[in-house]
């Protein structure tokens, strides 16, 4: 795992008409300063790539689907630097993946017709600190 990414398990509860997704606790060893939540989709076999953010950590969990996202670790003072990860994010398993700033991160959307990602966020959308390259910037397919 690329130095500073974390992965948080967490909980879904079964109910009768439906399930109840967590995407954050309090109790939980991560602490979030949460500034802004969103949701947003990815279509299947679509690509959105690639993106780094130079101040915001993101927490990412999917409630719907299931995407694969990569992560190219652009931290010059990393033990990870230039290391390159990928995890399929999806309710089984479900957890929070936690993306710290300086990670050129992408997805890959799996699951017809949408997924749909979950991102607390530390920081309110800033389109001053964040950074995006071409898909074809890094020697990765998806």
């Amino acid at each position: 795992m690329i130095e500073g990414v974390i992965k948080t398990d967490l909980t879904i509860v079964p109910m009768n008409t439906g399930s109840i997704l967590h995407a954050y606790l309090k109790t939980q060893n991560v602490h979030i300063d949460i500034q802004e939540i969103y949701f947003s989709t990815i279509q299947h076999e679509s690509i959105r790539a690639w993106k780094c953010h130079t101040q915001m950590t993101i927490n990412l969990s999917v409630v719907s689907g299931s995407i694969k996202i990569a992560m190219i670790d652009g931290r010059k003072n990393s033990t990870s630097y230039l290391s390159i990860d990928e995890i399929i994010l999806s309710q089984s398993p479900y957890f929070r993946l936690t993306i710290p700033p300086g990670i050129w991160y992408g997805f890959l959307g799996l699951t017809s017709p949408d997924s749909i990602i979950c991102n607390i966020a530390d920081l309110a959308h800033d389109p001053k600190e964040l950074m995006r390259k071409d898909y074809n910037d890094f020697d990765y397919t998806f």
